[in-house]
């Protein structure tokens, strides 16, 4: 059989994207000031690697697809050749990917000059609950607000046809910049979100040469050096196409999202942002303050510890349940490094900043041993407060990959310990700070669909598949399917 190799249809992408929480993709260079750089062209410009890109989109063809339409579009280390049907196996990979450059934020300025800055971090043990000596660190990020132009193009020809269909994975690929997915590092973190910045955006066009006049549009956006394609508005427009919303959620992923009122004053400390004598106020970003993934990521880690010792009897399983969860590295590099990706991704909270008031607070400290003042060390921070006539300024959302039901029942109880204010989040624990008063929360697991309402009295509801049909369930079938999350914790030898 004669297999012919001609291109037969060009999908070009043009997706504008925005960033919607802090990204770094790592240079792997310390400059001796700044632990962690982020990666830059020779202009000093940060920008997202296309190898970051195809790696990411491939994993989520893998997903929502199957692994032989991850490798038909991005290739696979077979080496291309003809089988004895003469179908042509996967090799070359059919899309090529540019690297992104985040030139511009939303009003215009330069990243170089607006929108990279040095965060400043540090290693807190579980025990004491204080910085641990020696482990501090900081990294640089790209802000979130910037922008750029994610560029790619899909070649199919026409031995394609017996292998996938190339429209539709174009169709996949769109969607996911419409839903936004995560790129870069420590997006457990809740890290490295980018998304389309209008919905409704024509975001690729095929160029099908087996309709008329597309070959001379081609001609024409090639000799243009790719900067010009059809008008979307012309007479090729039908050749313009928008993405949908990929919705797809693994039965074995857990999503929960949870809705706070803020019950005290609010501080996640930023040290840079601090001015008129003011020595630490609440950390902001693209406009509005933000409670960080990796306060977040903390707050949890610590709290489900604890949870998980009062489970179970040997260390050595809450410590190998911690980590299977929440990942770990034992710090080394080389053949010594060992360590696990985080199963667990918490997003970083943005809190409109018209639905709270920063307050100063000036504040005076105390010698433990007399009780008195401190002479000179009287200092001034600027907590946030939640203003009356705003509800639930405070969304947490997370999500679990390959969640067991021991995974889902220990970040119910995280939840309730924050829901009921057990559990505080940022600076200031000691002085009521970051308590926070649940109002409502959606779970979806393994095919369920739980709403909790904290109103006036706390209500249950939700719904389950079952063989491809939505079942309502009432609240005592969630909390019989929530109570089995939480008894699976301590497993069958473990429970006190």
């Amino acid at each position: 059989m004669t297999v012919s190799a001609r291109i037969i249809k060009k999908i070009v992408f043009r997706i504008p994207i925005i960033v919607k929480s802090p990204i770094h993709i790592g240079s792997g260079i310390d400059d001796g000031i700044t632990d962690l750089l982020v990666l830059k062209n020779e202009e000093g410009m940060p920008f997202i690697p296309a190898t970051s890109l195809a790696g990411v989109l491939r994993q989520h063809i893998r997903n929502v697809c199957t692994e032989a339409d991850a490798d038909f579009l991005f290739g696979s280390r077979v080496t291309e050749q003809i089988n004895q049907d003469g179908d042509c196996l996967y090799g070359q990979s059919r899309i090529n990917i540019q690297d992104t450059m985040l030139e511009r934020d939303e009003n215009g300025k330069d990243s170089e000059e607006q929108s990279v800055r040095v965060v400043d971090s540090v290693a807190i043990d579980d025990i004491t609950g204080v910085g641990i000596d020696g482990a501090k660190y900081d990294y640089e990020v790209v802000e979130s607000g910037v922008t750029g132009m994610v560029k790619m193009e899909i070649t199919e020809r026409q031995t394609d046809c017996q292998q996938g269909d190339v429209l539709r994975l174009a169709k996949v690929l769109a969607g996911f910049f419409i839903t936004g997915f995560q790129v870069g590092a420590m997006t457990s973190k809740g890290y490295g979100m980018i998304r389309c910045r209008d919905g409704n955006a024509n975001l690729y066009y095929v160029f099908d040469f087996s309709e008329p006049n597309q070959f001379e549009n081609w001609k024409q956006y090639i000799n243009t050096s790719g900067k010009k394609l059809p008008d979307p508005n012309g007479r090729d427009g039908r050749n313009w196409h928008k993405g949908t919303e990929n919705n797809f959620i693994p039965e074995d992923e857990l999503c929960l999202d949870m809705y706070f009122d803020l019950k005290s004053s609010l501080l996640i400390r930023d040290y840079d942002c601090a001015s008129d004598g003011i020595q630490a106020a609440q950390f902001q970003g693209q406009g509005n303050y933000v409670i960080p993934g990796t306060s977040l990521k903390g707050v949890f880690r610590h709290s489900a510890k604890h949870i998980l010792q009062q489970c179970m009897t040997d260390e050595d399983k809450v410590i190998s349940m911690l980590n299977d969860l929440m990942g770990y590295s034992n710090g080394k590099v080389g053949e010594e490094a060992k360590g696990q990706k985080s199963r667990l991704s918490i997003q970083e909270v943005h809190i409109d900043k018209y639905a709270v008031r920063a307050q100063k607070h000036t504040r005076n400290r105390i010698d433990r041993f007399t009780g008195e003042t401190i002479q000179g060390a009287l200092f001034t921070e600027e907590p946030i407060w939640k203003l009356k006539n705003q509800q639930d300024p405070i969304h947490i959302h997370l999500n679990v990959s390959r969640c067991t039901l021991a995974d889902a029942g220990l970040l119910l109880i995280v939840m309730k310990g924050l829901w009921l204010g057990d559990i505080a989040i940022g600076g200031g624990k000691a002085i009521g700070r970051g308590i926070l008063c649940g109002r409502k929360a959606k779970m979806q697991y393994k095919g369920w669909r739980i709403e909790i309402d904290g109103g006036k009295t706390l209500t249950i509801q939700g719904s389950r598949t079952d063989n491809g049909k939505e079942v309502p369930c009432e609240g005592e079938q969630c909390m019989t399917f929530m109570e089995s999350c939480v008894q699976a914790i301590g497993g069958e030898n473990n429970g006190r």
